[in-house]
């Protein structure tokens, strides 16, 4: 036997160890291909290899793990440059008077305020308390990065409530009705999200949205109708698949998109019988959803299950759009002064003409009032034409004339001080009611707005 035999002989452990680190550089340099190929979509991406869900994955996990490290910070609370809070402006013969409701991002609570801003109502009820085994998640997260994101408020004191949560993907968490108590009296275990509507026979419209391997794992939107009695849902439509169905396909995202939220339906509206007599371009009993991503409205028949109707314009990453009495669409503009707002902020309402495709009207802020939103928000037409503006991401809800004069605004009081800056809490679904509105309460417009106090915490 050779000297180099011999030396070989002496030495296995040498060679197993460097055959192991060449199979783990061989992975490695594997690894790193399929997240070239993913990310830059090209060969071998297209061929449906598990590199898109690996990357997916990790995309995921790296984004859920950096926002859970924020806690309730950077997206329930945003930072301000002030200290207002509560009811700063308020000029009652120039205002809808009346009791305004919202959700808060300080917690899974929903208020319900008078025009002092004293909170006359509060409907609470945890996530935890109505899925204390949510079967329907695959991680959730825990309590204090759940609130609720938008409601419908029933006269009875019944109320509508969806669950959104912080640092997930899908955020949508679920739907539930509440009675005036705040107990449970049904739920719809799916990742619902943004919004729901009612029909004219009660039936209740919402999205909800989920991965779609077929489709890349893309984050896909869902239209659903469920039942008012115990949340079972009739129906269901793809919104892919309404796109496709449509004269309008050149419009969908690229197929090529891996593992994100390409559409982002933020706001389904059923289509009444008197906003189709005066929206030409709509059926009663058909939706009208607004797409974030692609800065679109489109109408869907759901016996179609197709897009017939769809428009874009100036507006970026809008919210919120109305119908009115006229035929034109109100919408929350989020960005749609990005690059010009400057102080005044980057928001604005609009009023768009669908039938001349042009913008009639148009709300700003000031540099004393600046408006600024880049997520969330909406707005509501009042009956004296005043109109009610949440804007979400600086924790404030205000009213104004149609020229734009402030009468009515309030500041959410929850605040965190952190990393040196003032954080305010969001405010998400503001809507304005009258007593008459509201017979659960016992109230009368005639009583003032602190003579009567309730509250129901679901303790």
């Amino acid at each position: 036997m050779t000297n180099k035999q011999k030396q070989k002989n002496q030495r296995p452990w040498l060679d197993q160890f460097i055959y192991a680190c060449s199979l783990l550089s061989l992975g490695f340099l594997l690894y790193l291909g399929g997240a070239f190929s993913v990310y830059f979509k090209i060969f071998p991406f297209y061929l449906d290899s598990p590199f898109d869900r690996a990357f997916v994955g990790m995309k995921a996990e790296h984004s859920r793990h950096k926002m859970l490290s924020m806690g309730r910070l950077n997206d329930f609370y945003f930072p301000v440059d002030h200290d207002k809070r509560e009811v700063t402006i308020y000029q009652p013969k120039a205002c809808y008077n009346g009791y305004t409701v919202f959700c808060s991002g300080h917690s899974t609570e929903i208020q319900l305020i008078d025009m002092q801003g004293n909170v006359l109502y509060r409907w609470n009820r945890p996530f935890y308390d109505v899925w204390p085994d949510p079967v329907h998640l695959e991680h959730p997260v825990p309590e204090k990065y759940i609130q609720y994101r938008n409601f419908h408020l029933f006269p009875n004191g019944d109320i509508l409530v969806l669950y959104e949560a912080h640092a997930e993907t899908p955020y949508g968490y679920g739907l539930a009705k509440l009675d005036k108590d705040s107990r449970v009296i049904w739920k719809y275990s799916e990742h619902v999200h943004h919004d729901l509507d009612l029909g004219e026979d009660g039936k209740i419209y919402t999205m909800t949205q989920q991965f779609i391997p077929s489709r890349n794992l893309m984050l896909t939107d869902f239209l659903v109708q469920l039942t008012p009695e115990d949340g079972r849902e009739l129906m269901r439509i793809p919104m892919f698949d309404a796109m496709e169905r449509s004269p309008f396909t050149w419009t969908q995202v690229s197929s090529n998109d891996i593992g994100g939220d390409v559409l982002h339906c933020n706001k389904v509206r059923y289509i009444t019988k008197h906003e189709s007599e005066v929206f030409p371009f709509a059926k009663e009993g058909q939706l009208l959803v607004s797409i974030r991503e692609i800065d679109a409205l489109v109408v869907v028949d759901p016996k179609t299950k197709a897009v017939t109707w769809f428009a874009q314009n100036s507006w970026i990453l809008q919210h919120d759009p109305d119908i009115l009495d006229n035929g034109n669409i109100l919408i929350f503009d989020n960005l749609g002064r990005k690059g010009e707002g400057g102080e005044e902020g980057r928001s604005r309402i609009v009023e768009y003409n669908p039938k001349t495709n042009k913008i009639e009207w148009e709300y700003h802020g000031s540099a004393e009032h600046p408006f600024d939103s880049d997520g969330r928000g909406c707005q509501q037409l009042l009956p004296n034409e005043n109109l009610l503006i949440d804007e979400s991401h600086r924790g404030r809800i205000f009213e104004i004339t149609h020229d734009g004069e402030i009468v009515w605004e309030y500041h959410s009081p929850y605040r965190v001080e952190q990393e040196g800056k003032s954080w305010i809490a969001i405010i998400c679904g503001a809507k304005r009611f009258t007593a008459e509105e509201l017979p659960f309460l016992q109230l009368s417009s005639a009583l003032s707005d602190s003579e009567q106090q309730h509250s129901s915490t679901g303790q």
